[in-house]
């Protein structure tokens, strides 16, 4: 978004040595002029890739599109789901509050990333770390009292979002 790019070119302003260019773009269909500027290094996205799962296919296509061969690498720091059928508490506490309509497991990540002519060299399971994380967010809301816009305890929906990434 146009703010998150303004806030990260604040945040680049720290480091003037690295070479980082922020654009606003969708990773389904890149801009012709970032395209026209690689092939690059690194394409980082963070969190992005979620929002738009039903298309994960044409994101790792752009981002094989504009990598350096042999060479360039991508970090993708995503949320991703289960390989077996999605619990009615995940879909109602983590899908519906985060805005997921679907969210591919690893085994569809794995092919989607193949077929595209990516290779996976690394992957960590941050599930555990999740797990942990949302459960001190619901003590958190809990101790505070925190409501979600719709009323409900903020408390009891970190909790199954926490129970929900232990659960994998």
């Amino acid at each position: 978004t146009p703010e998150n790019v303004q806030q990260a070119k604040h945040h680049a302003k720290a480091h003037p040595d690295l070479k980082v260019e922020y654009i606003v773009g969708s990773f389904t269909d890149l801009p012709k002029d970032v395209v026209d500027k690689g092939p690059f290094d690194v394409v980082a996205s963070r969190v992005s890739f979620c929002h738009v799962h039903e298309e994960l296919d044409k994101c790792f296509a752009q981002v094989k599109r504009v990598l350096k061969p042999v060479t360039g690498r991508a970090i993708i720091n995503d949320y991703i789901g289960c390989d077996d059928e999605v619990s009615a508490d995940t879909i109602e506490n983590v899908y519906k509050r985060l805005h997921f309509s679907k969210l591919h497991g690893g085994k569809v990540w794995r092919r989607l990333a193949d077929e595209a002519g990516l290779t996976i060299i690394e992957y960590e399971d941050l599930s555990d770390h999740m797990g942990f994380g949302y459960g001190q967010l619901a003590a958190s809301a809990r101790e505070h009292g925190f409501k979600s816009a719709d009323g409900a305890l903020l408390a009891d929906n970190y909790q199954k979002s926490s129970a929900a990434a232990y659960n994998r």
